[in-house]
């Protein structure tokens, strides 16, 4: 994934490394995320752990963020800056869904249901790596329904 992501104070927005200088707001920090997405399985993990303790399973080299991901929320546990689905976040407990996007550092994690994918090159995890990540199938979005066949009696005489 490339992409050039901008921090303020309110929000976070990712954009296109090919948009022009001009074109783009202004930000309080910038960075440019070029790395591969990597897939770790949750499964029998309640919560998942974030942050710089010895018992965090994603570690944080370039934030002192700190958070726990549960099935249903996000419980950020400092005042660092970390940002959901874009926007920044107070320490507290957060409702997130699967989908939802996470940005603490220069690393973004998007929760899925049985497993969270990372994206960054900044955190050490002793996560599994997930064995089974849905793909998309070549022509996703377009869905073709196979034709209805009726069956009526039919009306005429023999």
């Amino acid at each position: 994934m490339k992409s050039l992501v901008l921090f303020d104070d309110v929000k976070c927005r990712e954009y296109s490394p090919d948009t022009p200088l001009m074109d783009l707001p202004s930000a309080n920090k910038s960075i440019f995320v070029d790395g591969p997405t990597r897939h770790f399985s949750t499964v029998g993990l309640d919560p998942v752990r974030v942050g710089n303790l010895p018992q965090s399973h994603i570690t944080l080299d370039d934030t002192t963020a700190t958070f726990a991901i549960y099935p249903q929320t996000l419980d950020v546990l400092d005042d660092s800056d970390v940002y959901l689905n874009g926007k920044k976040i107070e320490a507290g407990q957060h409702a997130i869904a699967v989908g939802d996007s996470i940005w603490a550092g220069t690393t973004n994690i998007v929760v899925h249901s049985n497993y969270i994918s990372c994206i960054g090159g900044n955190y050490t995890t002793t996560l599994n790596i997930s064995t089974h990540t849905p793909e998309m199938y070549d022509e996703f979005p377009i869905y073709k329904r196979s034709p209805r066949i009726i069956k009526r009696e039919p009306t005429e005489q023999i």
